[in-house]
């Protein structure tokens, strides 16, 4: 069964993407996870329900949907910062971007039109709080070891992830009012993840923290972290006074 993803064409049964002369091939669990969140296309798909499809619900580390949803958008040559594609839904799981269709072009009488968007620039004025726009770097594996590059991509999908549910925080590569980075290092031995945000007009540093432990337990000890971030982001926006 073929499905049409921009200009990538899916071949499920084949496990490949094909698209302006070039073909990629997919790996077996990241190609099923596809079939999936295309057959559900425009609808949220659930960790659980990946995990059910895809792993036949058996246990497995936090990490592993992250990672295959990296190696999708990957594939993709899909940003999960700006996503086109596979988006994450906040607190819910993925969907797959419906397909583009054409809008029709409707004639509309200049004045109506101007009129249509004054009324629309001062509702936005009206309602509209700007958010804290933050640009979210990959992590950095700082460890040495090349072992390591499979975790720091993951806790980069975390970090997206996470960053992406905080209520007023846009997640953006431009123009952003402030930059959260993430170092990948070992501390007693034991992997760690050092977050910074720092305000990229004067360099101050305006949040650190860290989240120390073992691989089965980063990426919740990073989403924790995270959740103090957003605090702080609420605070100092006043969006939870």
């Amino acid at each position: 069964m073929e499905n049409r993803i921009g200009h990538w064409i899916f071949d499920a049964d084949g496990a490949r993407l094909t698209g302006r002369g070039e073909e990629r091939h997919l790996e077996d669990r990241a190609a099923r996870t596809l079939a999936l969140l295309c057959e559900r296309r425009g609808d949220v798909v659930s960790r659980e329900d990946i995990l059910a499809a895809v792993w036949n619900g058996r246990a497995v580390s936090d990490n592993s949907v992250a990672v295959v949803m990296r190696d999708l958008r990957k594939a993709l040559d899909d940003d999960a910062r700006q996503p086109r594609f596979i988006e994450t839904v906040a607190k819910r799981g993925y969907r797959l971007a419906p397909p583009v269709v054409p809008a029709r072009r409707k004639r509309i009488w200049p004045v109506a039109a101007a009129g249509a968007a004054v009324l629309a620039l001062g509702l936005y004025l009206f309602l509209y709080r700007p958010p804290v726009v933050l640009a979210v770097e990959p992590v950095h594996n700082e460890t040495g070891q090349e072992a390591y590059e499979p975790l720091s991509r993951a806790l980069t999908e975390v970090v997206i992830g996470e960053t992406a549910r905080m209520k007023g925080v846009a997640v953006a590569a431009r123009d952003a009012r402030l930059r959260l980075e993430g170092r990948l290092i070992l501390w007693n031995g034991v992997p760690a993840l050092g977050l910074t945000v720092t305000d990229p007009v004067n360099g101050h540093v305006v949040w650190t923290g860290m989240a120390e432990g073992g691989e089965d337990v980063i990426a919740k000890l990073t989403a924790a972290k995270l959740g103090e971030l957003g605090r702080k982001l609420r605070h100092r926006t006043g969006l939870d006074e």
